[in-house]
């Protein structure tokens, strides 16, 4: 019996070391997909994934340019956002998108509209806001919000593609990185580790000796502990599998971003500065005015004093002058009197 026990551990540890072989080579490539599914080095890895990009106006880390052949950002996010068969494919997508608004307020009930229309939710999300000196330097107000969103898979198109009726989307990218096969294997290594514990948990029963019972129980904790860490990584990515993730920044701007980037000819060059000139100085005769307007309340209480200063001082001037010329008047009547009584005196003589 004892022999018997023996040769059956002995079967099991042999096995539980292949699989630690393909664990160990397995865990590489979990790790690696699990750091940075999407990033390598700071960049997207085109080895894992498909993308197809269109952005104009801002350097960005993520999205690359492509040439459109002249397609619209609609085309370009309907193309990027195709679903494979969510039967038999495990993929994580992944969208990012750069959208001005005019409207900030309502383009970001717009997000909640349609997370609501396709049964969305905010994984996170930021909004900043802005003072009195930002609002009104060169007519921008530059609020901005990010919406880090999940969508289930199968609405994950429609949504992409009704992102622009948020605003003007100046730069999309779509990722989609297929772990079908990482799947499968690790629901491999999940099976095969069940049963070797299933296996244990009858060696245990049939233990003879404390050493034989010590080492089952030793790789019965460590099949334990794999099981529930495999278990956990399926989780997480059938989770990423059911919901695709889109990353919204929305910016609140003056005037849409011009799409056109052909060359201009000289021409067109000199018409569009002498535009912008006239443009240029409507918007500082605006200004001006705009600032004569909201200086007036700080500047009432200082034209008030040098109302009240100007009248106090005509005031105290014109009772001085009437004061000089009383006593003019009087001088000069007594003058007058003086001169009568001296001539009285000389006539009298």
């Amino acid at each position: 019996m004892k022999k018997k026990v023996f040769i059956s551990l002995l079967a099991v540890l042999l096995i539980a070391a292949l699989l630690a072989g393909c664990s160990a080579s397995d865990k590489a490539a979990y790790d690696t997909m699990a750091v940075a599914p999407q990033y390598a080095n700071g960049m997207p890895n085109p080895e894992s994934m498909v993308e197809v990009s269109e952005g104009y106006g801002y350097d960005d880390d993520f999205a690359y340019t492509a040439d459109m052949g002249g397609n619209s950002i609609s085309e370009v996010i309907a193309s990027a956002s195709r679903t494979y068969n969510l039967d038999t494919e495990k993929i994580i997508y992944t969208a990012y998108a750069d959208i001005e608004t005019l409207e900030f307020d309502e383009s970001v009930q717009s997000v909640y509209d349609m997370m609501e229309r396709y049964g969305a939710y905010i994984e996170n999300s930021s909004i900043s806001g802005t003072d009195y000196a930002t609002r009104y330097r060169n007519g921008r107000s530059y609020r901005e919000a990010n919406f880090s969103i999940r969508v289930p898979v199968q609405h994950y198109s429609d949504m992409s593609s009704a992102l622009t009726q948020i605003g003007n989307v100046t730069n999309y990218s779509s990722q989609s990185q297929n772990i079908t096969s990482q799947f499968t294997d690790t629901e491999s290594r999940l099976k095969a580790y069940r049963t070797e514990y299933d296996r244990l948990l009858e060696m245990m029963e049939s233990a003879q000796t404390v050493e034989e019972m010590i080492a089952v129980e030793a790789r019965l904790s460590e099949v334990e502990c794999n099981i529930e860490s495999l278990t956990g990584t399926l989780r997480v990515w059938q989770d990423k599998v059911d919901y695709s993730t889109v990353n919204l920044s929305l910016r609140e701007v003056y005037e849409y971003t011009d799409p056109v980037v052909q060359p201009k000819s000289f021409w067109d060059r000199l018409a569009g500065a002498f535009s912008d000139s006239l443009k240029w100085l409507g918007d500082a005769g605006q200004n001006i005015v705009i600032f004569v307007v909201a200086a007036v309340p700080i500047l009432i209480i200082p034209a008030a004093a040098a109302v009240v200063i100007i009248l106090l001082v005509r005031a105290r001037r014109k009772k001085k002058k009437a004061l000089n010329a009383a006593e003019e008047e009087k001088a000069a009547r007594l003058r007058a009197e003086w001169e009568a009584k001296n001539r009285d005196e000389k006539d009298e003589k």
